[in-house]
């Protein structure tokens, strides 16, 4: 999604890994504001593991 996300937009892949890493965020908390306990639990968890594997793709991406 972000190597889709850096082409479309022609930014370099520095700003594009912030961009990501910054939607990720914003959506955990949003997420956190209006969801109850157990579900912003398990959103948290989910939304780490998934700025996890984004991390994981830029790092791929970077020794490319």
């Amino acid at each position: 999604m972000c190597n889709l996300m850096g082409q479309l937009l022609k930014l370099p892949h520095f700003w594009i890994k912030r961009i990501c890493l910054f939607l990720a965020y914003n959506y955990t908390v949003v997420q956190m504001v209006t969801t109850s306990e157990v579900h912003r639990l398990t959103a948290i968890k989910n939304n780490i593991d998934g700025i996890k594997e984004i991390y994981k793709q830029i790092k791929q991406v970077d020794y490319q």
